[in-house]
């Protein structure tokens, strides 16, 4: 599809313009900014060296003077590593989207240094409450005391997990859910 079809769905599209993400371009939308921290090549000089293809993620953060939104797509490891390496306390976030579906092997250090106060899984329940894969970083991120929200996708919607108000000692409740809470 990138290679042939993209380019013939981008001609029909009046004003389009493709472009590639690079790290480091910045984006303007209105009163927000969009920064690419980090795209495929900052990593792989070429495709032989991909390892986790997740880690070829193009991870962006919208922002503006009061707010930052931090993407992380599915970056792995290397990926998380890399960043974590070369911007440190910049990551710093109000929100983050979770790697990976909250199941990738992204160090709790690094979460620890964006200390989003929402935290977004793209997932469902089920795959948010499995135990196999990483369960240690999200039990230990609904703990901080920084982490006063967590929104959970699936079902259709949305899921308010962390409760409705932003008390230090707010308990995790999620609506409907058997073992976490009662339906708020």
């Amino acid at each position: 599809y990138f290679g042939t079809q993209l380019y013939e769905d981008v001609k029909g599209m009046k004003g389009a313009k493709l472009v590639f993400a690079h790290t480091g371009m910045l984006f303007n939308f209105c009163n927000l900014n969009m920064e690419i921290l980090m795209a495929p090549e900052t990593l792989y000089k070429d495709t032989s060296d991909v390892g986790n293809f997740n880690n070829t993620s193009v991870v962006t953060r919208l922002y503006d003077e009061s707010y930052k939104a931090l993407f992380l797509g599915d970056i792995a490891v290397k990926g998380s590593d890399y960043m974590h390496a070369i911007y440190g306390d910049y990551l710093k976030s109000d929100m983050c989207q979770v790697s990976h579906h909250g199941v990738e092997d992204v160090p709790l250090s690094f979460y620890e240094t964006v200390k989003a106060s929402i935290l977004y899984y793209p997932c469902n329940i089920w795959l948010y409450d499995q135990t196999e894969r990483h369960y240690d970083v999200r039990v230990a991120l609904e703990e901080r005391d920084y982490t006063k929200e967590i929104l959970i996708a699936g079902c259709g919607q949305y899921k308010r997990a962390w409760g409705t108000t932003f008390e230090d000692d707010a308990p995790l409740v999620i609506p409907d859910h058997p073992t976490k809470g009662p339906a708020a």
